[in-house]
Parts: C-alpha cells; sequence; structure tokens
C-alpha cells in the first residue's frame, strides 16, 4: 500500500503567486486540489482559479478544482444546519462518498 500524504494551504499568507508556488515545490506538492466553492477572489485576482491554474501548470503542478465535492456551498439544503453547512452530514452523503473514490 503506498503511503499518502495530504496537505492544506491557504494562499492569503502568500503576497505573490510565485512564493506560494515555491512553498507547493519545496513540499513536493504535484497537484493542487482547490476546495473553495467559488475559485475567486476579490483581494488576490492572482489566485483565480483560471490565472493559478495556468501558472501552476507552468511549474508542472496540476489544478484541479473540487467544489462540488468539498465545497461550503452546496444545492442541497439537507446537508445544513443553522444556514452553514455541516460537513460531519455531507461526508456521509452518498455524493461525497462517490465522488470522493472516483
Amino acid at each position: 500500500m503506498i503511503k499518502k500524504t495530504i496537505y492544506t494551504i491557504g494562499y492569503s499568507g502568500f503576497k505573490e503567486v510565485a512564493d506560494f508556488i515555491k512553498a507547493l515545490q519545496d513540499n513536493k506538492i504535484t497537484v493542487l486540489v482547490d476546495v473553495r466553492s467559488l475559485p475567486f477572489s476579490s483581494y488576490f485576482y492572482n489566485y483565480n482559479g483560471d490565472l493559478l491554474s495556468k501558472e501552476l501548470k507552468k511549474n508542472g503542478i496540476m489544478y484541479r478544482n473540487y467544489a462540488k465535492e468539498f465545497g461550503a456551498r452546496q444545492e442541497d439544503e439537507q446537508y445544513y444546519t443553522d444556514g452553514y453547512l455541516d460537513f460531519s452530514k455531507f461526508t456521509q452523503s452518498e455524493q461525497f462518498k462517490t465522488e470522493w473514490t472516483k
């Protein structure tokens, strides 16, 4: 069995995309999974999904957006409690299980 490690990273601590990419490269990250429901930033436009994916590709890193699978804005209201997505409920859904095991 191959051991796989999942890392998390946020972009707001990186002023320049080049520094963000360097941090990924330093940790030997080859795939970035964007879990934002809307891969868009009002403040850091270079981190918008379309621009970010191009920069990552130039540097040998694949970009994938999994908003449907992991985003905090799901369409089905049954996964919400008091107006917020309940991740413990959502991770038990067939949608999550099916998408995650593909």
